[in-house]
């Protein structure tokens, strides 16, 4: 007598196969979520003023004195509506 290989699906064919397996509640990815709502999704951290390492030295020397001219036009912005 020949030893049937598990793999073969002889008797399963057509409309004689089981139907597909009921998903369980707690399912792995069900799960996740519930454990990733417990104490809330957070938003990421963000800082309050952005790294300029590894940023172009041309363009940190200009936005420097972009800074510069903003600061002393308010400061002047400022004297003249107390001037008023």
């Amino acid at each position: 007598m020949v030893k049937q290989k598990n793999h073969t699906n002889a008797t399963r064919q057509g409309h004689d196969a089981p139907p597909p397996p009921a998903r369980c509640p707690l399912s792995p990815r069900s799960n996740q979520t519930y454990k990733n709502h417990r104490n809330g999704i957070k938003k990421p951290i963000r800082n309050k003023y952005m790294s300029t390492k590894g940023v172009d030295p041309k363009f940190l020397r200009n936005k420097k004195y972009a800074l510069r001219g903003t600061k002393k036009a308010l400061a002047n912005a400022r004297k003249f509506k107390k001037a008023e």
